[in-house]
């Protein structure tokens, strides 16, 4: 899947082969003409042996093809979530969900939009949320810390019948003294500080939505007394008093498998009557992009930071172990430590991003780089530039005219270290 290119009309475009193949380049046929100035006439070739296969071969262009960050030498199986760039336009081998992971009725359209993201995944989880939303069943979300797991509680909520409020409880934030009364509520005088009646998680949620985040967090004890709620839907508050009825539909989280000897199985099965799950962000980078700029977007307000090439893939590379939450970390920095309409260049990335990126284009060798008659600037004049950018190679290049990594070659052929003007 094409996921992002200087042809805008490119982006999105999706390369589904069985045992055929295609040519990308300036000057190709079909789906795989794509107006790269970077890209050669033909540039590339995926071929399809089978359904379960697919290869890609870099077609002796100057400019090269990368795989995962490295050159692409020889023809290479293409395997799901690497990332593939040649000239300014990058793909992302991207797989669809089993149908069981993410069940869907086949009329949904998945209008969801602030479920953000491009993938297969994302688009069938847009589905399950419209399917799910009006069932009235439990619904599990499965995934690691920072995918937007109360992104989709919030999605399934809003297009469900229920005209109650979204309540969202944090079961690994509640101090397990005080457990019971947040969920349950509590008479005064029922503990230690309880100075008022609380009406408690259920009863404030009554007519809509209780969202549980890390489930799996939730003690023991607790568990009994929840399932018997979701069973008899009568609450009763700590301390006494008449039981209260509730209409509540609950949604519940973790970021990690339940611990059979911590968690009861009967209520794992009341509770998952419908499970989703969400992959780490590593595992469909073709919605880094979409995610970077739906953020940039939201925390700009008007003042958004244009991608240059260089960021989109040295996003696409990054594994985002802390996921979506990650993502929109790095666009607050940006926002606060650049000017507005001022391009993020990868070296204002944090190291681990910056890395791969750096050691590719200082190690590539100067044979392959190129005209030898290709001076550029000189060794004085280019060492005055670095100087003056405090070794920032988006800054000379957009001086100089030039992409990025005609800098990097002329660094190399004249052998300079670009770690000294930092």
């Amino acid at each position: 899947m094409v996921v992002d290119s200087p042809d805008l009309s490119a982006i999105g475009r999706r390369f589904e082969l069985d045992g055929t193949t295609l040519t990308i380049g300036r000057s190709a046929k079909g789906l795989g003409a794509i107006a790269d100035p970077r890209l050669s006439r033909q540039h590339l070739r995926l071929a399809g042996p089978g359904p379960e296969r697919m290869e890609v071969e870099d077609l002796g262009t100057r400019n090269g093809s990368f795989l995962s960050g490295q050159p692409l030498t020889r023809p290479t199986p293409l395997l799901v979530g690497q990332v593939l760039s040649a000239g300014d336009t990058f793909w992302v081998v991207d797989e669809p969900p089993r149908p069981e992971e993410l069940p869907a009725h086949p009329d949904t359209t998945g209008a969801v939009p602030e479920v953000v993201g491009a993938s297969a995944l994302i688009l069938a989880l847009r589905r399950s949320i419209e399917t799910l939303a009006p069932v009235p069943g439990s619904v599990l979300i499965l995934g690691p810390t920072g995918v937007g797991k109360e992104v989709v509680a919030r999605a399934l909520h809003h297009r469900s019948r229920r005209t109650g409020p979204f309540v969202a409880l944090n079961c690994a934030a509640i101090p397990q003294e005080i457990a019971e009364a947040e969920l349950f509520g509590a008479r005064k005088g029922a503990y230690t500080g309880a100075v008022v009646d609380r009406a408690g998680a259920f009863v404030e949620a009554h007519g809509g939505t209780l969202f549980l985040d890390e489930l799996g967090e939730l003690p023991r004890p607790l568990q009994a007394k929840l399932l018997r709620v979701l069973e008899e839907r009568l609450v009763q508050p700590l301390g006494g008093g008449p039981a209260v009825p509730v209409d509540v539909r609950v949604l519940a989280a973790t970021n990690a498998a339940l611990d059979q000897d911590h968690f009861r199985s009967d209520l794992f099965a009341r509770l998952a009557q419908f499970v989703l799950r969400i992959p780490p962000l590593a595992a469909r980078r073709a919605d880094v992009l979409p995610l970077w700029d739906h953020f940039m977007s939201v925390e700009g307000r008007g003042g958004e930071r244009p991608r240059t090439p260089e960021l989109s893939e040295a996003l696409l590379l990054h594994d985002w172990p802390m996921n979506g939450r990650e993502v929109l970390r790095l666009v607050r920095l940006l926002l606060m430590v650049g000017m507005p309409g001022v391009p993020c260049g990868l070296d204002e990335l944090p190291e681990a991003l910056q890395a791969p990126l750096l050691r590719r284009d200082l190690e590539a060798p100067v044979q392959d780089q190129g005209p030898p008659e290709d001076v550029g600037p000189g060794k004085p004049a280019l060492e005055a530039l670095l100087q003056r950018a405090q070794g920032n190679i988006t800054t000379v290049a957009s001086e100089l005219g030039v992409h990025r990594q005609q800098v990097y070659r002329w660094i190399r052929r004249l052998r300079l270290d670009v770690r000294q003007f930092r």
